[in-house]
């Protein structure tokens, strides 16, 4: 995207969206230069997401996913983070490959003009071609990642 006056940023990507039978799969793709490129679909399964990314670049990729700081998330296996949403427990798991590293740490988000506020935030690193995240009720999950 090209920065525009104050705040603003132009030219934003184009997202092309279809639904097929009550199932919504969503598929952008950015080119951050002429060197690198990232493509991310979205398909809902049930009350779960599944988000694939894909990277044509050479060198290091950050993904950060931001949760909610409403909950206690807790990390309960290599790559996969779980909280209880009004008794329901819910997951968020990524499938990394061996060249990345995935941890928990704090982020800011701002969801007013000019205040800012710690959250927390998983980040992924590392050289990578994909990601596949899954995210949804920890029932719903079983055996897809």
């Amino acid at each position: 995207m090209t920065k525009g006056p104050r705040f603003l940023w132009l030219q934003w990507p184009k997202v092309k969206t279809t639904i097929k039978e009550n199932n919504l799969a969503s598929v952008m793709k950015t080119s951050v230069q002429p060197a690198a490129t990232h493509q991310r679909r979205i398909q809902r399964i049930g009350d779960a997401f599944k988000i694939e990314d894909e990277f044509q670049f050479d060198g290091e990729v950050t993904v950060r996913w931001r949760l909610s700081p409403d909950f206690s998330w807790k990390e309960v296996e290599s790559g996969v983070w779980e909280t209880d949403v009004n008794g329901v427990p819910y997951r968020l798991a990524s499938v990394i490959p061996a060249t990345t590293k995935i941890f928990q740490t704090e982020g800011l988000e701002s969801l007013y003009y000019g205040l800012s506020q710690p959250c927390p935030v998983i980040e992924v690193k590392g050289k990578m071609k994909t990601l596949t995240t899954w995210v949804g009720p920890s029932a719903d999950l079983s055996g897809l990642y």
